[in-house]
């Protein structure tokens, strides 16, 4: 059985504005924008391989990300082991033997053709490797019984991440030795004040 890889070449999505809060209240908030890198084919023979690759990507922020892989052909509920499909993101974070469950089962429509979508947490350190070359190639394997049983098969892959640097804190300033008095405890110590000028005042005389 021949296996054919298919390339795709996609620029990355921003998704959502990039903002920069001008407010001098928070100075301190910086650059950050949600990126979504997307992309999908069709598929075309039976056990195929994508690759989906993303240039002039921003860099990641350092927070956990989400790798969503949506897809829809010959699976089965009963027979996981052998129709499934693996990932792997620039060799740095990959799973495989993924496969339908019910839980993420969108749609059985019969039983060569199911339609669903797993997502996955990627860590924050893996987004900055991958992220650092501002280039990502996720590719998406599929077992060889994933047979071409139906035209619309695809298989969909999109990762979502925080790019640019982390808010960063307000500073904190500690208070000086020299604390003070509420206005109680002035109107106290003004009082206590002249009532001992008055009595010194009295021994005088």
């Amino acid at each position: 059985m021949s296996i054919t890889k298919v390339l795709v070449q996609s620029s990355a999505i921003f998704a959502g504005a990039v903002c920069l809060v001008l407010n001098p209240l928070s100075a301190n908030q910086v650059q950050a924008a949600s990126i979504a890198l997307t992309s999908s084919a069709p598929q075309t023979v039976a056990g195929e391989d994508f690759t989906f690759s993303f240039s002039s990507v921003a860099p990641s922020n350092g927070t956990d990300g989400i790798l969503t892989v949506r897809t829809r052909g010959d699976y089965s509920l009963n027979f996981p082991t052998f129709e499934s499909l693996s990932w792997n993101i620039d060799g740095i974070a990959s799973q495989t033997q993924v496969a339908p469950t019910i839980s993420n089962l969108i749609t059985e429509f019969n039983f060569n053709d199911v339609l669903w979508e797993e997502s996955f947490t990627i860590s924050g350190l893996d987004l900055l490797n991958i992220t650092s070359d501002a280039a990502v190639s996720i590719d998406i394997d599929l077992l060889p019984d994933v047979n071409l049983s139906l035209s619309n098969a695809f298989v969909q892959a999109t990762l979502n991440y925080e790019s640019g640097p982390a808010s960063i804190p307000e500073p904190k300033y500690k208070s000086g030795s020299t604390s003070i008095p509420e206005p109680t405890s002035l109107i106290g110590l003004l009082l206590g004040g002249g009532v001992f000028i008055g009595s010194n005042a009295k021994r005088k005389a």
